[in-house]
């Protein structure tokens, strides 16, 4: 199954860049990238080429509402097989790649790259205490 990654910059390249340094090259993903001097109607025929050319495939944009992620949905049409994901994060990435190698179906896929892509989000915070010396006192040190 083939993906699309896309965003506002260099978006694209870099997760694709951080893909690969983990899992090695991608043969079937590609980057497009979204900068301010791009020509939108080459964006645009660039991603509905992506389209046109997969039965299916999953497109990973970075921003829900911004003009990667609804020129992905305008170039998707109606077509089933195509699946949209703004809000890209580098756990998800590694879902699809993950679900490449088991050939997951790709409604099963879908499921299981959001679910990743949300719990690859957390809060990293080393445990609090009130007297970093507490515990050595305690101990009679």
């Amino acid at each position: 199954m083939k993906a699309l990654i896309t965003g506002h910059g260099r978006f694209a390249e870099g997760m694709l860049s951080a893909l690969e340094l983990i899992a090695g090259p991608q043969d079937d993903i590609k980057a497009i990238i979204f900068t301010e001097d791009a020509i939108l109607s080459e964006y645009q025929d660039s991603l509905k080429a992506f389209v046109d050319e997969n039965e299916e495939g999953f497109i990973f944009t970075d921003l829900v509402g911004g003009t990667p992620f609804n020129t992905a949905m305008m170039a998707k049409g109606m077509k089933d097989g195509i699946h949209i994901f703004g809000g890209t994060n580098l756990t998800m990435l590694l879902e699809f790649y993950a679900g490449g190698i088991a050939e997951t179906p790709a409604d099963e896929l879908e499921e299981a790259i959001l679910h990743s892509g949300k719990d690859g989000v957390q809060v990293g915070a080393f445990a609090k205490r009130e007297d970093p010396l507490e515990d050595e006192e305690s101990e009679g040190i």
